[in-house]
């Protein structure tokens, strides 16, 4: 498999350079940017729906596609199915990291965006910024603001091997952790399907080789997908050719007419949503539909009628009004079950749903992963799951201490950055893994960080008053601007679906597995793909601000001079109010915590009814989760989805899904990523010429 590396390798350096260039020019965190350059946010709709399935759908299978046509069209280029799927392996990891915020360091543009919009930021970097961070000369800022001048890498050359040490340490813990942990229990033991995997298969499976014919060309099933999906989507490539031209998406807001009080009722009929909610089990869609009924429609009605529920008055649109308010509690909900300002509603039942959705197998299963790692430990010699575990316990304990260092050892202690290390990996690593195996998306978690980041830190830690971690920031500005910056900063690799890499191993594993690929060669090819962007992205990305100014023209301009604000602010709010760096008004209510366990306990009982009433295994725990999350954009489709797979099953039966179906849904998905990848590059030439 050397050449196939070797081949991914440089393929992995081609995905970089190209997807910094497409995210510096144009007006979005992620590749497909043109959603903000052409209005099409306005909706409101597609902006949700990228962030649950376009960047982890749409751009993977476009740089999936590539490699496959490219065994088509040159077969002595790539002659087995075992090297398309190491390419495919390493597209996956590398080509959404440099995505997120113009690359993985948010701080990086942060303090470039607080220092010219926020005069407080920029009183802080003279006096007490951390040069490990940024530079503190405020007026380095200025060419990376406006462009025009060359980069003054002096200036650049710590804080960037900090950050790249800071991330590189992180990914590590990341893979290495999955591996040890989830890959023989996901995959091996579970099983777990991996949705998204099939599509990345179908594709594969359609390309030549030595001993086949290529069905890539000539499957029809697929080339009608492809036709849907470019002919769906005018709003995007439409606008480049007639500007005033503005189509909407294929999605009908029915909330403004108050069918049913305070429930977000939209129906999507985005071709795109749908094909990628073809590879989706039934019992999730199945689960996913139930609980959004049960949760968005007959609930809110419910208690709008007994009067707990204030009234819901036609006119307002689902994500402003009724999406918002029951996932931030303020739908003016009385008696107990009153959720508190920014409390957030139905996001604490998220919280803790997922925290039972994570361990409560894991806890199931305790015996057989122990009996695992007992084997595995036996082995003689130097294998390569003792490797792993070296590499875990020192990029853990190597990342802890970046992370004290950052914010500033003697006033933040490792042992709170262990701390920090070991809920983010459970929570969000076990978790983002287990619903990529089993819905195929784990975008859902992009927006609900913030509830855990404040539920483990603000509310829980920096809102009390008496908190050893309240007291050390009282008079210490440095460490708590450092303490957000590196925190918050830290996010992307365990939060975001556009940079973690844990739950894209896994999938990586499930498809190696499938073509016969060895697990070394798929964590080398992983390790590869995730260390190339995390090196390679900052000094491109400086290269582009200095020289074209596309941090201001171009690409986020008013989201990071709010995100800079945002942290220049804690100094102002350390001197409003002493001892908290949280925009609530006061700790949380007791009800918050109480539904955070309400979660907890359905989650396991639906775990317990699956094992128990076999009439009950069509209910799946993550329809809770994929229901909060984003049941208004997912109901219509994945209703849709239920009934296309049911009938191909029924009518038709395994032929018809190989054959006609699956091609079909795989068409739908590379048609919208083909139309995102083109106008995205159209555009970012037409900035930079």
């Amino acid at each position: 498999m050397r050449r196939a590396l070797i081949l991914g390798a440089t393929y992995v350096i081609f995905i970089t350079f190209i997807t910094v260039f497409l995210t510096g020019f144009t007006g979005g965190t992620i590749v497909g940017g043109l959603f903000e350059s052409t209005g099409a946010e306005r909706t409101g709709v597609i902006k949700w729906i990228f962030a649950l399935y376009g960047p982890d759908v749409a751009v993977l299978y476009f740089w999936a596609f590539i490699p496959t046509l490219f065994s088509v069209l040159a077969p002595k280029l790539i002659k087995e199915k075992k090297e398309l799927a190491i390419l495919y392996v390493m597209a996956l990891n590398s080509c959404l990291i440099p995505t997120y915020w113009s690359g993985i360091y948010p701080a990086l543009n942060w303090f470039a965006g607080g220092y010219v919009s926020d005069p407080t930021l920029a009183r802080w970097l003279m006096k007490d910024g951390n040069p490990l961070l940024a530079p503190t000369n405020p007026i380095v800022y200025l060419g990376f603001w406006y462009g025009g001048t060359s980069v003054p890498w002096a200036s650049w050359l710590t804080p960037m091997a900090f950050w790249i040490l800071f991330f590189v340490s992180q990914a590590l813990f990341s893979i290495s952790f999955s591996i040890i942990i989830l890959m023989h229990t996901y995959i091996d033991v579970e099983s777990l399907p991996f949705p998204m995997s099939t599509g990345a298969i179908e594709i594969i499976n359609l390309s030549p080789t030595e001993s086949s014919r290529s069905y890539l060309l000539r499957n029809r099933w697929l080339w009608i997908g492809v036709l849907i999906g470019v002919l769906t989507t005018p709003n995007y490539w439409l606008h480049f050719l007639i500007p005033s031209f503005d189509i909407s998406p294929l999605h009908f807001d029915l909330t403004p007419y108050a069918f049913i009080p305070w429930t977000p009722f939209v129906l999507m009929l985005d071709p795109f949503v749908i094909g990628a909610a073809y590879y989706i089990p039934l019992e999730v869609l199945f689960s996913g539909v139930l609980f959004f009924i049960i949760l968005y429609m007959i609930l809110p009605a419910v208690l709008t009628a007994l009067g707990i529920y204030g009234p819901f008055l036609p006119g307002q649109t689902w994500i402003w009004s009724a999406f918002t308010a029951l996932n931030y509690g303020t739908v003016g909900a009385a008696g107990w079950l009153n959720w508190g300002q920014y409390s957030y509603g139905y996001r604490s039942i998220f919280f803790g749903a997922l925290i039972g959705y994570v361990l409560y197998p894991l806890f199931k299963m305790r015996g057989i992963i122990w009996k695992n790692l007992r084997e595995r430990w036996s082995e003689k010699g130097l294998t390569l799951y003792k490797s792993l575990t070296v590499i875990a316990l020192l990029s853990f304990l190597l990342h802890s201490l970046l992370v004290s260092i950052g914010i500033g050892i003697d006033s933040w202690p490792i042992w709170w950055s262990i701390l920090f290390q070991i809920l983010m990996a459970v929570v969000y690593v076990l978790g983002s893994s287990r619903v990529r195996g089993e819905v195929g998306s784990f975008g859902l978690f992009t927006n609900f960080n913030q509830a855990f980041m404040e539920d483990v830190y603000f509310r829980w830690a920096l809102l009390d008053d008496m908190s050893p971690i309240s007291q050390f920031i009282r008079n210490n500005p440095r460490a708590l601007n450092s303490a957000g910056v590196i925190l918050w900063g830290a996010g992307p690799l365990y939060l975001s679906p556009t940079a973690c890499t844990a739950p894209r191993l896994l999938e990586a594993v499930k498809i190696g597995k499938r073509f016969g690929v060895k697990d070394r060669s798929i964590i080398l090819a992983v390790l590869i793909s995730v260390l190339i962007p995390i090196i390679l992205t900052p000094p491109l990305h400086l290269i582009l601000c200095y020289h074209y100014g596309v941090l201001n023209k171009y690409s986020m301009s008013g989201v990071l001079a709010e995100a800079g604000a945002w942290v220049g602010a804690y100094s102002g709010w350390l001197g409003e109010r002493p001892g908290r760096c949280s925009w609530t008004p006061g700790p949380p209510r007791e009800t918050v915590h109480l539904f955070e366990v309400v979660g907890f306990i359905l989650v396991v009982a639906i775990y317990i009814l699956r094992i128990r009433v076999v009439r009950l295994r069509m209910l799946h725990p993550a329809g809770i989760i994929s229901a909060i999350a984003f049941g208004p954009l997912t109901f219509l489709p994945w209703i849709i989805a239920l009934i296309w797979k049911l009938l191909t099953f029924r009518l038709g039966g395994v032929e018809v899904h190989e054959k006609k179906s699956a091609p079909l849904a795989t068409g739908l998905i590379l048609g919208f990523s083909l139309i995102v990848f083109i106008c995205a590059l159209y555009w970012s030439i037409m900035h930079a010429l």
